[in-house]
């Protein structure tokens, strides 16, 4: 009888093998297929951006520069802003698909130290992308949105606001265009 269940249980067990090898492969996604599909979305922001807007009422000019990271798995931007020809501000932000979250997702490390965060909210507004977020222990920007909307092609709008009072009072605004890529002969 003994016998007789372990020929039952290693035929059970080469016929499952079998099957298994039988049966059509499943395409598993590469990973990180998803991010980069979702990324997409924003592949218009890569390039070179030119700006100038104002900062608590001071204008400034800026760069921003956007380009592929991690194989396409991720945004990557430098962020510089210059007052009176002097740098004021620099930053550097990876931008992301967080399937965890099921949204886009950024962490902006400032040349001060700071690190901040923001999750990206779904709009009903075409060409507009908010990131509500924070930087811990920064009073100011305990509560932050940043707002991005494209203009055209070659054009957009990025407002940061702060949380006082019960609503969102603008921090920062500015206008950017992209610059026109080099031309190689």
């Amino acid at each position: 009888m003994e016998i007789e269940r372990m020929r039952t249980a290693i035929t059970t067990a080469l016929l499952l093998a079998a099957l298994a090898l039988a049966a059509p492969a499943q395409e598993t996604p590469p990973p990180g297929a998803e991010a980069k599909e979702r990324l997409q979305e924003l592949a218009w922001l890569v390039g070179t951006w030119k700006g100038a807007g104002q900062f608590e009422g001071q204008a400034y000019d800026s760069r921003i520069d956007y380009e592929w990271a991690m194989d396409g798995a991720f945004i990557e931007s430098r962020y510089e802003a210059t007052m009176g020809g002097q740098v004021a501000w620099r930053d550097r932000t990876m931008l992301g698909w967080d399937r965890v979250k099921g949204k886009f997702t950024s962490f902006t490390f400032g040349v001060d130290g700071s690190i901040g965060w923001g999750d990206y909210e779904p709009q009903t507004e075409k060409d507009t992308w908010v990131a509500v977020g924070s930087i811990p222990g920064d009073p100011l920007f305990e509560k932050s949105r940043s707002i991005m909307k494209r203009l055209g092609p070659d054009k957009m709008e990025m407002t940061i606001q702060t949380w006082k009072d019960e609503s969102w009072v603008d921090f920062m605004t500015g206008t950017f265009d992209r610059e026109a890529a080099a031309k190689t002969d």
